[in-house]
């Protein structure tokens, strides 16, 4: 019998789904009766409706959440020309090897291969990308064994080294060129200062870019809205470390709202500078919509309070888990019924081709054209 599923970064499911499309079926691990554990360290609370809605939970869930700041950040942020990232890539991690650890090690988080290359044909860093038609499972364990060994302390990757990579002597994370998201942003800088040290989170972007397309709706949308306001509507006018924690735990944390906070540039340039009083951009939805957001979809989010530790709620969980696995069978079937409906329309489809061919079957038999069906083939 099992008793508990733990599933580790639990938003990949929802950031995932366009391009790993088995992920929409993520509701089905609760097939089983059991109690479902989620964990993440980056969901914005408008995202938790969503994440109900993949995972197939009921009504009766708890929500533990507290503040993903990480005082050990220093947040640097600078808009440079194109023509200056791998100078300045450069630069930076000449002024890092001036006190530079046997233990440290750098990451370089590149949008684009292209980009990345360009960076390792000048320093012969290791290079991991998670493409594997770009990159075999060997070349990437060879980069990445690499850089643990510390044969080479700096490796240049794509997001897809941004999660579940822990190494605890990363003193210096390089964002080089504007991040496709939020999520994706905050999770490669979450590589760094896992000793609990002062690392350098550097974000180097172009001057200037174009604002995401509103027309297309949804949380994926709203993460790269909330990227382009980070970095180009507050930009260096507001506290980096209040941007990034407003948007993933719903309620911003000013560097210097805690004397264990790493100050970022804004802090450091202005030693009287109220995060709090700088509005510029429509309140994220993570923080305007959430109340609302959690009422009106199903299921809701509840965090309990100690009133609701009743005798009675220890009785519930195992009926609710049935009802959750029942419910995620049923979906698993509606799904297959809906898969074999297809098919039968294809198979229909391709049956009315049957000993006639396509031209005879577009015109019709008024059309006088005369075929006749040889070994599958027609002749007239």
């Amino acid at each position: 019998m099992i008793a508990h599923v733990v599933f580790d970064e639990a938003h990949i499911p929802i950031i995932a789904k366009d391009y790993h499309k088995t992920l929409n079926n993520i509701y089905q691990v609760c097939s089983l009766p059991m109690q479902l554990v989620l964990l993440s360290a980056t969901l914005p609370p408008s995202f938790m409706p969503e994440l109900a809605t993949s995972y197939n939970l009921l009504f009766n869930v708890t929500v533990i959440r507290q503040s993903t700041n990480r005082p050990e950040h220093i947040y640097l942020l600078e808009k440079i020309s194109l023509d200056e990232f791998l100078d300045r890539t450069i630069q930076i991690l000449d002024e890092k090897e001036e006190d530079w650890r046997e233990e440290d090690r750098a990451l370089i988080f590149v949008t684009s291969i292209t980009l990345g290359q360009k960076l390792v044909d000048i320093t012969n860093h290791a290079f991991y990308v998670g493409d594997r038609d770009k990159m075999s499972d060997t070349e990437c364990q060879t980069a990445y064994r690499q850089w643990m060994d510390g044969t080479k302390n700096v490796m240049v990757v794509t997001s897809a080294f941004s999660t579940g990579n822990d190494y605890r002597h990363v003193h210096l994370v390089i964002h080089l060129d504007k991040p496709f998201n939020m999520l994706e942003f905050v999770q490669g800088q979450g590589r760094a200062g896992r000793d609990i040290q002062a690392a350098k989170c550097y974000l180097l972007t172009p001057k200037e870019a174009g604002r995401p397309s509103t027309k297309e709706a949804g949380l994926m949308m709203e993460n790269k809205v909330a990227m382009y306001e980070h970095v180009y509507t507050y930009g260096l006018k507001r506290c980096l470390r209040y941007g990034i924690s407003s948007y993933i735990d719903g309620t911003g944390v000013s560097c210097r709202a805690l004397a264990c906070n790493q100050l970022c540039c804004v802090c450091l340039r202005d030693p009287q500078h109220d995060a709090e009083a700088i509005h510029l951009a429509n309140m994220p939805k993570s923080k305007a919509a959430i109340a609302k957001n959690v009422d009106d979809r199903r299921p809701s989010l509840h965090t309990p309070t100690p009133a609701d530790s009743s005798s009675s709620m220890s009785v519930m969980p195992q009926e609710l888990f049935a009802q959750a696995a029942k419910r995620a069978k049923q979906m698993t079937s509606m799904q297959q019924q809906h898969k074999n409906a297809k098919v039968e329309d294809m198979v229909t489809a391709l049956r009315r081709l049957e000993d006639i061919c396509c031209l005879c079957q577009v015109l019709g038999e008024e059309s006088g054209v005369i075929c006749e069906m040889v070994d599958g083939k027609a002749s007239r």
